[in-house]
């Protein structure tokens, strides 16, 4: 999936977005087969990740052992790590989601999402 192609006539970042599940190779996949295997849950997931296309490139990954970011040497032609064990912060004073779909949301992430924007006004108003 690229992700910000809008973006790409002003020059800001645009990305590829991608998740690895295991597939069985040993059945032959038919047009269902290969649906089944694509439409899955994330906590089957292998492996995920993005990588962010603008002055640099970055690649962000994760195995299931951590979150990892490389950016390309173009010098090199080759990813190399710069961003070991990426980690959110506990605390931050920035809240971003992309809502466009909120309406969709199920009631857990909608409470959340309500919570979180609460919580950052309250915040910012004592900063």
């Amino acid at each position: 999936m690229l992700a910000g192609s809008g973006n790409a006539d002003a020059g800001i970042c645009t990305a590829t977005i991608f998740g690895i599940f295991e597939n069985d190779e040993s059945q032959p996949i038919d047009e269902i087969e290969l649906q089944k295997s694509v439409l899955q849950p994330g906590k089957n997931l292998r492996a995920a990740g993005y990588c962010l296309y603008s002055s640099a490139t970055i690649l962000i990954f994760s195995i299931g052992d951590g979150v990892h970011g490389f950016t390309l040497d173009s010098q090199l032609g080759e990813f190399v790590l710069t961003h070991p064990n990426v980690r959110i912060p506990k605390l931050g004073n920035i809240y971003s989601c992309n809502e466009a779909n909120s309406e969709g949301y199920v009631m857990k992430i909608i409470c959340y999402s309500q919570h979180a924007h609460l919580h950052m006004l309250d915040f910012l108003s004592h900063a």
